[in-house]
């Protein structure tokens, strides 16, 4: 099923496609500090609409994983390794029809924090 969303703003835009009946709910610094429900998404599934130029990116710990945002409003839009074999990680919050959709999808927790904790950065410098 295809989907579409942006992020507050409407600077950055996206199209993906994917089939899912759950919410991913991590508890690593990143994803609890803002908020985010994932959605996995194959990277080749993900269009990005808008020029990629116009995103910031955050890397911290290890520098793996790369946290994609609009530089205007702020909102996290999907979080990415850079390999067209792994998924991206969707904020799901960003999906134009995230509150339909989203009542019908279960919450699966992801225990980031203990998985991986040399990517919190609040105990280590940067």
């Amino acid at each position: 099923m295809s989907h579409k969303g942006s992020c507050h703003c409407g600077a950055v835009a996206y199209q993906a496609e994917f089939e899912t009946s759950s919410l991913i709910e991590c508890n690593c610094s990143i994803c609890t500090t803002r908020g985010h429900l994932l959605v996995p998404v194959p990277a080749p599934k993900f269009q990005l609409l808008t020029d990629p130029t116009v995103l910031s990116g955050y890397s911290y710990g290890k520098k793996v994983i790369t946290h994609y945002f609009c530089p205007t409003c702020g909102i996290g839009v999907y979080s990415s390794s850079g390999d067209p074999t792994r998924s991206i990680m969707l904020n799901a919050r960003t999906l134009e029809q995230f509150w339909e959709l989203s009542t019908h999808w279960e919450r699966k927790t992801y225990n980031g924090k203990d998985r991986h904790p040399e990517f919190n950065p609040k105990h280590q410098n940067q």
